[in-house]
């Protein structure tokens, strides 16, 4: 692998963990601002909130991570039951793979003698073919893959502890309704900022990412405190 082959490897692993970050912390800050915003809404008081909290923090986070772990390794899992197929395919039945690729390069525009030193070239070296087939027969890429499993699983319980304390901090210091007050600004700011950071992947606009995570906290928020508030205070 050369060094250009590096760097890009590099750059996508990074790329592809600041997404899952981002994706667990704005899961975390979503889901624990509607659990604290309904709480609060029934008047419960800061003790109950605050542990209520760390309970939806601590098993939602497990329950994202392992989501996340399951898909990864699912998708890896589909990966490389497709190769050991492909791999048997062009053992057992080299000519009929050899013509597919024949085929998948004409309907590129290839023909005649380009086709075929297209063809051989491909064909004489099996780690190429086993791309090749992978790649343009099952539309499927190594590349593509979103990497160790536990890695991914870590960093989305990672993004989703640290967001989902942020709006609990000022149950410790405020009454309720002065807490509530400090925690959406604060949490909604931060949703604005990491919603913000996915163009980095996504190629959108910043600011319309950011606006599309801060809406969707504050539509959460909004029905959340309502039903909360519906609860009948004892």
């Amino acid at each position: 692998m050369n060094s250009m082959e590096k760097f890009k490897e590099s750059h996508e692993y990074r790329g592809e963990r600041l997404r899952d970050f981002v994706f667990g912390f704005s899961d975390g800050m979503v889901t624990t601002l509607a659990i604290i915003s309904a709480l609060s809404g029934a008047g419960l008081n800061n003790i109950i909130i605050i542990f209520a909290g760390i309970a939806n923090v601590l098993g939602d986070g497990i329950s994202m991570a392992l989501g996340g772990y399951i898909s990864s390794k699912s998708e890896i899992d589909v990966y490389k039951n497709a190769e050991r197929q492909e791999k048997k395919e062009m053992e057992m039945i080299p000519d009929v793979e050899r013509d597919e690729i024949r085929q998948i390069y004409r309907q590129k525009g290839f023909r005649g003698k380009l086709l075929e030193d297209i063809v051989k070239k491909i064909t004489s070296n099996k780690k190429l073919w086993l791309d090749e087939m992978m790649r343009e027969e099952l539309g499927l890429s190594k590349n593509a893959l979103t990497g160790n499993p536990s890695v991914v699983a870590a960093t989305i319980f990672i993004g989703f502890l640290i967001a989902g304390f942020i709006p609990l901090i000022p149950y410790a210091f405020f009454d309720v309704q002065m807490a509530l007050a400090v925690a959406l600004p604060l949490s909604f700011a931060t949703l604005f900022v990491m919603g913000g950071l996915r163009s980095i992947f996504t190629g959108r606009n910043w600011f319309r990412s950011g606006l599309e995570v801060l809406v969707i906290g504050m539509l959460a928020t909004s029905a959340a405190y309502f039903v909360g508030s519906l609860i009948p205070h004892y």
